[in-house]
């Protein structure tokens, strides 16, 4: 994947998790990636959407860990066939 695809989709999960409180990681973005952002990392994954959703999460989780406010993380629950959903919520001051 070209350093220049990787940093759009980086960029693109910081400006849509910006406005937010929460955030769930496979809602952000969407089902379909053709003609997104997200679409080189599904060919860098050979494309396999189960694999382009993990190495999502990853990149999720690592800006969310990387992040200076705190953010809390919960299991979303899952279907039978599905992968792992994770919610992400800022930590609220007081």
């Amino acid at each position: 994947m070209a350093n220049a695809d990787y940093a759009r989709v980086v960029q693109s999960i910081r400006n849509k998790c910006d406005s937010r409180e929460f955030v769930v990681s496979d809602f952000l973005p969407g089902s379909d990636w053709t003609g997104t952002e997200f679409q080189p990392l599904y060919i860098a994954c050979g494309q396999s959407k189960q694999q382009a959703g993990f190495f999502f999460g990853l990149i999720v989780w690592q800006l969310m860990m990387a992040d200076t406010q705190p953010w809390f993380f919960l299991p979303v629950a899952k279907g039978e066939d599905e992968v792992l959903k994770m919610r992400y919520s800022r930590k609220q001051d007081g």
